[in-house]
C-alpha cells in the first residue's frame, strides 16, 4: 500500500520481523517516519484510553503490553533490497489505523497539493519542498494519463443484497 500524507510518502507492507500484528512502514526519509510516530504518540498523550509513557530521550506508548516507540532503522545501498527505502518502521496494525483516521480527521484543506506545500515550507529546506512538489505533481499527472477509466467489475455484473444473512423483501432487481 502507498500513502501520501503532508507527513510524507509511506509504502506499507506485511513485512515486519515484529509479528502478524505488526506492518512494516518505509519511507525515502527518516523525517516521514517520525511525524508519522509523533502523531500517534501525541494523540496518546491527549487520550484517556491510551496508555502513554516517556522514556528516555524517546518517548513512546504501551500498546497490548510492548512498548512501542516508533524505532527506526536505516538501510543503505543495500544489493538485495528490490525496493529503494532507507528507512523502515515496524508498526502494530491498530496504530496505524489511528493515524490514518487522525490523518482524515485533519483534512481541513480543499486542495492537498497546496496543502503540502504549506506544510513542508515550514519544515523543510527550499531544495526539499521543490523536490517533494515535483513527486507529487509528477505521480498525480502519470495516474491521471494511464489509470483505466473504465470500471473495475465485469460487464453485466450485478449488485446482490443480503440483510443478516438471510432474503428480504427488497426489490434489488434494478440495482
Amino acid at each position: 500500500m502507498w500513502l501520501t500524507t503532508v507527513d510524507g510518502y509511506y509504502s506499507i507492507s506485511d513485512t515486519s520481523s515484529e509479528g502478524a500484528d505488526y506492518v512494516c512502514v518505509c519511507s525515502h526519509d527518516e523525517g516521514s517516519l517520525i511525524k508519522m510516530r509523533d502523531r500517534i504518540v501525541d494523540f496518546a498523550k491527549e487520550n484517556d484510553r491510551s496508555v502513554y509513557v516517556k522514556t528516555g530521550a524517546e518517548d513512546g506508548m504501551m500498546y497490548r503490553g510492548r512498548f512501542w516507540i516508533g524505532k527506526r532503522e536505516h538501510y543503505e545501498n543495500v544489493p538485495d533490497r528490490a525496493d529503494h527505502y532507507e528507512w523502515r518502521m515496524s508498526i502494530p496494525r491498530d496504530l496505524l489505523t489511528v493515524y490514518n483516521n487522525l490523518t482524515v480527521v485533519d483534512i481541513t484543506y480543499a486542495n492537498f497539493e497546496a496543502r503540502c506545500q504549506s506544510e513542508w515550507s515550514g519544515t523543510c529546506n527550499s531544495d526539499i519542498v521543490q523536490r517533494r512538489m515535483i513527486a507529487l505533481e509528477d505521480m498525480s499527472h502519470r495516474v491521471d494519463l494511464l489509470w483505466p477509466k473504465q470500471t473495475l467489475a465485469p460487464a453485466g455484473a450485478r449488485l446482490s443484497l443480503i440483510l443478516g444473512g438471510g432474503e428480504d423483501e427488497s426489490d434489488t432487481s434494478g440495482a
